[in-house]
């Protein structure tokens, strides 16, 4: 902030303080024209409560605006920057850091999160929800790893489905736009006995921007409109909430995912590298209530990602020599150079070694050495996430209440190109939030986080923050947090190398691996990264 905007900020907090003195004490009711949220500390709290800055877009707005996408609701909140690469690609960064691969915010659907364990990924044009069954979106701007664990280090996107209450009846929904768009929704959402449900069927296809000649060029000019750029889903969800008891609840939620994004990127070698996923989810939340200020939740849930992606690749044919496969693991540039025909030098006795049995390799290759051997490369990974988490909620009297817990999570992946099999690991957590009110008008936030993974790697992520209520219109927040975010299976244990699967085999190397390849030696070797946060806020409502 510049002297002309702190001094009149300044100002007007002084004054409107002096002025909140001949007033009585402002009431800390939730319901005085604050929105209660439940994303940045898991407790309902009043907007001017919170102990972090929170943008809340409504179910009214996304229909207002006709978001058909919820990367293009978070265009409206400030300090979210996002890119759309493709029809089915989108960047969304938070404060614009890691613009090429975004991996620092976590995405949640009702607390469970979506953020994908193998490769760090946030598929967002293959979310298990359709717009039109979201109720709100809570946007934390700010590391919450206090609440929700690594991976909150920047930001947490909540999304908050309708509950079957809620869309009682039948709708459909029908929506064509520009560059072959189309859109089909529909749900069904009834009640018998104890138990509500929904029944919801999307289907979305986007023709993306990019056109080709039919050369195969990028043109703008005489060009093809079926680019090489769509994005095609279809979602299939069911939830449903059931009361067993006056104090007993139980809430399901189901969610079928598949599609097809095709990639606008390829190259002399390679062909396109399309994606065809097929995902899934599940989560049971229990709730219990043992009186007015007591609760329990045990919250179980399973993520499963099934990713296709294979492509053509036509390298010459000495790209697949095992000698050179060899060179690389132990020099790249060594490697490059033997692959340009040129002389490495300055590495160690044993890289020149290799060099030399890859260059005799290459020479006893001839003039096959350069023929193009073509075969379908694999870059398949299935990634799942099992999860169990048990939350208690205990408001101790009207000044202290607090929530605690602890949960266990299974991450698992497996493919043949990234992790040369199957890697897995185990994280045991807990965590805890207290809300004290000080004074009528003061109120105190803390909160911790701790986890330790199966190979001995454990974080910590702290809160503290303090609101002061001015008047009942205005808030002053100081708050401090830490933010982590973990290596994913790929950057811990990560084995990477493409397997030919020829349509002909290349003579005495049946299973032809390209030669650049890269290992982890060391799981333990990438750290999680850590951001730490110093906020001082102002909040003013002015309903007139």
């Amino acid at each position: 902030m510049t002297a002309k905007v702190v001094v009149p900020l300044c100002c007007a907090i002084a004054l409107n303080a002096l002025a909140a003195d001949s007033q009585p004490a402002p009431s800390l009711d939730p319901d005085f024209d604050y929105p209660t949220v439940i994303t940045p500390t898991r407790l309902r709290q009043s907007l001017q409560d919170v102990p972090a800055s929170v943008s809340i877009i409504t179910r009214e707005q996304l229909r207002q605006h006709g978001v058909t996408a919820v990367p293009d609701a978070l265009r409206m909140v400030p300090g979210m920057l996002v890119t759309q690469i493709s029809a089915s690609i989108f960047k969304v960064n938070y404060h614009g850091t890691n613009v090429q691969n975004p991996r620092r915010i976590n995405v949640l659907i009702d607390g469970v999160s979506v953020y994908e364990p193998g490769l760090s990924v946030i598929n967002w044009s293959m979310l298990p929800i359709a717009v039109e069954d979201i109720a709100r979106i809570e946007v934390t701007r700010g590391p919450d790893s206090a609440s929700y664990g690594p991976n909150s280090m920047l930001a947490i996107v909540n999304i908050i489905t309708l509950h079957p209450q809620d869309s009682d009846g039948v709708t459909a929904v029908l929506g064509v736009g520009t560059e072959r768009r189309r859109r089909l929704h529909s749900r069904v959402s009834t009640s018998f006995g104890t138990t509500s449900a929904t029944l919801a069927l999307s289907s979305e296809f986007d023709g993306g921007f990019d056109k080709f000649r039919s050369d195969g060029s990028a043109s703008s000019a005489k060009s093809d409109p079926s680019g090489h750029d769509s994005a095609t889903a279809t979602r299939l969800s069911f939830s449903s909430e059931t009361t067993f008891t006056p104090h007993t609840k139980v809430a399901v939620r189901a969610a079928y995912v598949e599609g097809k994004n095709e990639s606008p990127f390829t190259s002399t070698y390679e062909g396109f590298q399309d994606k065809k996923q097929h995902n899934y989810y599940l989560s049971t939340l229990l709730t219990t209530s043992f009186s007015g200020s007591h609760q329990l939740q045990v919250h179980a849930s399973r993520s499963h990602y099934a990713n296709r992606e294979e492509w053509t690749a036509c390298y010459p044919r000495a790209a697949y020599l095992p000698e050179l496969f060899a060179l690389y693991s132990a020099n790249p540039n060594y490697a490059n150079a033997v692959a340009l025909g040129k002389t490495p030098s300055g590495g160690s006795h044993g890289d020149d070694l290799l060099a030399l049995a890859a260059i005799k390799a290459i020479r006893a290759l001839g003039a096959n050495a350069l023929t193009p051997a073509c075969g379908t490369v694999n870059g398949n990974l299935v990634q799942s996430r099992d999860d169990i988490e048990l939350q208690d909620t205990y408001v101790v009297s009207d000044t202290l209440r607090f929530i605690a817990g602890f949960g266990v999570r299974r991450n698992r992946a497996t493919s043949e190109s990234y992790l040369a099999g199957t890697r897995s690991d185990t994280l045991l957590r807990a965590f805890m939030h207290a809300e004290y009110k000080l004074a009528a008008t003061v109120l105190i936030n803390a909160g911790l986080y701790a986890d330790r993974s199966s190979d001995s790697v454990s974080s910590a992520a702290p809160r503290f923050g303090v609101n002061w209520h001015l008047t009942p219109s205005q808030t002053v927040r100081l708050s401090y947090s830490k933010g982590t975010r973990a290596p994913d299976l790929v950057e811990r244990y990560g084995d990477l190398s493409y397997t030919l699967q020829p349509f002909s085999p290349i003579p005495g190397n049946p299973s032809p691996r390209f030669f650049q390849n890269a290992k982890v030696t060391d799981s333990n070797a990438v750290r999680h990264e850590v951001n730490k946060s110093l906020e001082l806020g102002y909040l003013l409502n002015v309903p007139a």
